[in-house]
């Protein structure tokens, strides 16, 4: 371009304008109506964006929702879980603890068979060892005259000792005497 077409404001590819001004209504016409369709067409762009964010929008609230009810669900799905267990852990202790009585009961009861046992071995021993007294009463007293004292293996005079003589009655002479 020239500076002299510079300067009157048409380039070399322009037209010169008509002397009446009908070219140049024209040209006003045509660029009034290219704004118009492009102003249209932003108009319809933004309406379609518009929609697709509320659509997005709507898309996003519902996959926000329902990520929200699956981790709900989740949490509830937990929670049952918990309480399953906890349930579980609460009956192991409870069978552990009546297992623990049980146990200590049985421990109990033993401890008394044994203490019965003993008592009445006891007594056996002493049933026993009363009718062995009875028959050594009917011996009556030693050769010395000294009653008898129960010793291991047998029946001792009470006399004063081993320089005296101890007289002995063992337990198979006591045993084989008649009642």
């Amino acid at each position: 371009e020239s500076v002299r077409e510079r300067q009157r404001g048409r380039n070399s590819n322009q037209q010169p304008a008509a002397p009446d001004g009908k070219h140049a209504d024209g040209d006003r016409k045509r660029a009034q109506k290219k704004i118009k369709e492009g102003d249209e067409k932003l108009k319809d762009d933004a309406k379609l964006m518009k929609n697709v964010t509320e659509e997005e929008k709507l898309k996003m609230k519902k996959e926000h929702e329902a990520k929200k009810m699956a981790e709900e669900a989740k949490e509830k799905e937990n929670e049952k879980e918990r309480a399953r267990l906890q349930a579980l852990i609460d009956a192991i202790k409870a069978k552990l603890l009546q297992e623990a009585l049980e146990k200590e009961e049985r421990k109990r009861i033993e401890e008394e068979m044994k203490a019965l046992e003993e008592q009445a071995r006891k007594a056996e021993e002493a049933r026993k060892l009363a009718a062995a007294y009875k028959k050594v009463l009917r011996i009556g007293c030693c050769e010395a005259g000294y009653g008898y004292t129960k010793v291991d293996g047998g029946w001792r005079c009470n006399a004063g000792g081993p320089a005296c003589g101890y007289h002995v009655v063992s337990d198979e002479q006591v045993a084989a005497m008649q009642s």
